[in-house]
This record gives structure tokens, C-alpha cells and sequence, in this order.
């Protein structure tokens, strides 16, 4: 199908990704050619204690670098931890940061790295009406390592911030200087969490692919990861050290969220938030669970741009398929890889689905600018959360 070049989106490549098994060992190195001599290392205590960061920071002392480390990374990363995480690196005056987690320690670092070369606090820099523009003029390098197949933050120009005023997620525009993916590092993750995290990569490819505003470069990105996602999440989740599995999905996870970056995402991450703020729910397995009744609202305007889900996914598509079909077919396979990973179901998230329909202003604040099925109403808001309810 030929879509008029207007509607087409930019998309750039953020940052250099240097990818390998045991890059991470490269690590000091890295920092010293970038001229760092003292860096804030952020982390979680759980990286800590499965192993991860004492041979990264081995690296740092094998080149004379000096560190500090902040470990008090919470998840859904609270605008009050990244103040915290600012003024350890302020206090020691760290000429770099290193940041080695999930999304929540590389989102905390990067909040960290703005108020490093601005004042506080980070809550006027949210994106949005109103935030003001961030100063990056003399802005300190940081390296992320990510430990997980997810989020793609380590691709991504962008934080996501808990405001503890509003109890909104909001976002600051931030980048990295360079991210290190070692999917040695994710072996032996926890089948739990590895499940959440891969969705998390899946939802990021599919939704830049039906986007209002796709872009052809994104899309060869997009469809890679939805293969690789269907393909080897279950063998990862199923077998936690199988190091193949592990090594697509971190391709996978990179991979989408760069792809993301001109297309962007849609309903799911929009609706997604408010199950986050309500039940403090891993925003893979909110995201995820959205995913289903997206795909077939889409597909009823899209059907041309779902189907190209439904090939990565390895779903066939019968000629002449109506755009009905096409929804259910991907309906169904989304269903089914969520069942293959042992899924969390919408019901054991929320027993009561009314208590959404209460709280309707934390899903849905209005239409969605890059979906193209939109959703203009309350009402047909709760319609879209009740498809998605009943459909795991």
C-alpha cells in the first residue's frame, strides 16, 4: 500500500550502541577515553546481589577511574530519588556517570545527569507545556548497562520520572553518551521478570509499526524485534541461561526502542500508566496487557499495517482477509505468546474491574495523537479497557 510521504515520521539514531557478549569488560575503558577520572555508578541492590556490579567496577579501578555509587534506585524511579541521586554525584564531583540496571537505574542516572548541569528540581524539565528547555552545554558523559531485554533505554533519548506532586509518570529529554549491551549480563534472569521485560521490547516494536506516523527505516527495526520477541522470549522465559535466547532479545530490546524513536508509541503505553499509578504495576505487564485489544481496534483502520505485525509474528494472513479477520488472527497470536511466557492476566492485576472504570482519569486523559484509532469518549475508553480485560 502506498502511504503519502506526509505521513511518514523523522527517526535518528540517539547514540552509539556497542553490543557483545562480555562488552561490559570494556567498560573502564570506555569511561577513560571519554576523559572520566570520577563517576556516579547507579544501581539497584539486586544487581548488586546477583553479581553484576562488582566485575564492572573491576574495569573502572583496572584504568585509575574514582566512583561513588548511588544504590538506592527505587522502581518507577520517583522525581525525589533522582534529587537523592544528583546530589551524591554534586557532593563528590563526579565528572562522569555510569548507570547498570533495568530502566528504572538508567531513567534515575539520566534524571541525575540534568541536574548535574542544571538546577532543581528535575520536575521543571518535564516534556510538556511549560518545561523548560534543558541546558546541555558542558553536560558530563554517561554510560548505561543494561541488565535486562526491555526497556531500551540505553537507545532512548528519554526518562521516565515519577512526579510524587501529581502521581503522574512524566518524561525529560535526555540522552546517553553510549550504551554497553552484554547479554551475558541478563542471563539467569528470573523467568518473572524476563517475560514482563521482553513484552516490554515486543510492545515497543509493534506500536511503532501501526502507528499514525510510520517510517520504513523504523519499521525494518520494528519487525526484526516482533520476530525475535515470538521467536525466543518463551525459550528464554522457559530456559533462563540459554544464551542464544538471551543474546536476540537484547538485540531485540536495543533494536525497538530506536526503532521508536520516530513512530512512538501508542495506547498501550498511554492506558498502561494508570494501571502503573493505581497498582504499581511493571509497566511491561501493563503495556502488554493492553497490547491485544489494540491490535484489533487497529486493524479495523489500519489492517495493511497490522498485517505487518502479524508476518513478524509468523501469523499467517489469508488473501483477502477483512479487516475483522485481520484483528482476530492477531488477536489471537498476541493471546497466545502472552499464555506461552505465563503471562500475568488482567484479572489477577485488578479483581475489580469497576474499580477502573472509577479511576477512568488515570487511564485515559484524551485522544491519543499517534493512534489511529482514537478514542474520543469516557465511555468508549472503557469500552477499549473492557476488550482488553476480557482478552487474557
Amino acid at each position: 500500500m502506498y502511504t503519502p510521504l506526509d505521513k511518514y515520521s523523522a527517526w535518528d539514531s540517539s547514540n552509539p550502541l556497542y553490543f557483545g557478549c562480555s562488552s561490559s569488560k570494556l567498560t573502564g575503558l570506555r569511561l577513560q577515553e571519554m576523559g572520566c577520572n570520577k563517576v556516579l555508578v547507579v544501581h539497584d541492590m539486586g544487581v548488586k546481589k546477583a553479581g553484576i556490579v562488582e566485575p564492572i567496577l573491576d574495569t573502572l579501578k583496572d584504568k585509575g577511574i574514582e566512583y561513588v555509587c548511588y544504590d538506592s534506585v527505587l522502581p518507577d524511579p520517583p522525581d525525589t530519588s533522582v534529587e537523592e541521586c544528583a546530589q551524591m554525584g554534586k557532593d563528590a564531583n563526579v565528572d562522569g556517570i555510569l548507570a547498570i540496571g533495568g530502566g528504572s537505574s538508567m531513567d534515575t542516572a539520566k534524571g541525575a545527569r540534568v541536574l548535574m548541569n542544571n538546577e532543581s528540581p528535575i520536575n521543571q524539565y518535564f516534556m510538556g507545556p511549560g518545561g523548560k528547555p534543558i541546558n546541555t552545554v558542558g553536560m558530563i558523559p554517561i554510560v548505561v548497562i543494561p541488565t535486562t531485554s526491555g526497556t531500551g533505554s540505553e537507545a532512548s533519548p528519554g526518562a521516565v520520572i515519577s512526579d510524587t506532586k501529581t502521581g503522574l509518570k512524566r518524561a525529560v529529554n535526555i540522552g546517553v553518551s553510549l550504551g554497553i549491551i552484554d547479554p551475558e549480563l541478563t542471563v539467569g534472569l528470573p523467568a518473572g521478570l524476563t517475560a514482563a521485560t521482553g513484552i516490554d521490547a515486543f510492545t515497543h516494536a509493534a506500536e511503532s509499526l501501526i502507528t499514525k506516523y510510520p517510517n520504513p527505516l523504523a519499521g525494518v527495526l520494528a519487525k526484526f524485534s516482533v520476530a525475535a520477541v515470538t521467536k525466543w522470549l518463551p525459550v528464554a522465559v522457559k530456559d533462563p541461561n540459554n544464551l542464544k535466547a538471551r543474546i536476540e532479545l537484547s538485540k531485540a530490546s536495543s533494536l525497538a526502542t530506536a526503532g521508536m524513536r520516530g513512530p512512538l508509541g501508542s495506547l498501550p503505553h498511554g492506558f498502561g500508566k494508570g494501571m502503573t499509578i493505581m497498582y504499581h504495576t511493571p509497566h511491561g505487564i501493563t503495556v502488554g496487557l493492553f497490547s491485544a485489544a489494540n491490535f484489533k481496534k487497529q486493524a479495523l483502520f489500519i489492517p495493511e499495517q497490522v498485517v505487518e505485525v502479524c508476518e513478524a509474528m509468523g501469523v499467517n494472513v489469508p488473501e483477502g482477509a477483512s479487516p475483522e479477520q485481520i484483528g482476530d488472527l492477531v488477536f489471537n497470536a498476541m493471546n497466545d505468546l502472552l499464555k506461552a511466557v505465563n503471562f500475568p492476566t488482567f484479572k489477577s492485576v485488578c479483581p475489580n474491574k469497576d474499580e477502573i472504570y472509577e479511576n477512568i482519569n488515570k487511564f485515559w486523559q484524551g485522544p491519543d495523537r499517534f493512534s489511529p484509532y482514537q478514542i474520543t469518549t469516557k465511555e468508549e475508553a472503557m469500552e477499549f479497557i473492557s476488550l482488553a480485560y476480557d482478552a487474557y
